[in-house]
């Protein structure tokens, strides 16, 4: 697991772990998360790499199956950084740092 979870690294998968069992397992997604641009990457016998496809969560938790494929030993999901949630978020950490600012002055 890499990127905006909860937990991050390798975690030991029983058999038949969905793409949703595994982000419950890591803890789930952090607030940043890009919940519609997860990916997982698969290791062939000959130790290429391939791209699965990009998965989305919300899809997944209304009980779109074809979104919560199963994982493979060695997978490795990336649950990416929404760049809107970045801009959102820091603007609000930064307003709360002004207003902490502004009331410890007075």
């Amino acid at each position: 697991m890499a990127g905006e979870v909860e937990k991050r690294g390798a975690f030991v998968l029983r058999r038949e772990t969905t793409l949703a069992r595994a982000l419950t397992v890591a803890g789930g997604v952090t607030k940043r998360a890009a919940t519609g641009a997860i990916k997982v990457i698969r290791t062939a016998p000959t130790g290429e790499k391939q791209e699965l496809g990009t998965f989305d969560l919300e899809a997944v938790m209304v009980g779109d199956r074809r979104q919560d494929i199963p994982l493979q030993a060695q997978d490795v999901v990336v649950v990416p950084e929404s760049g809107a949630k970045r801009a959102a978020y820091g603007f609000l950490d930064a307003r709360k740092s002004i207003l902490r600012f502004s009331l410890l002055a007075l």
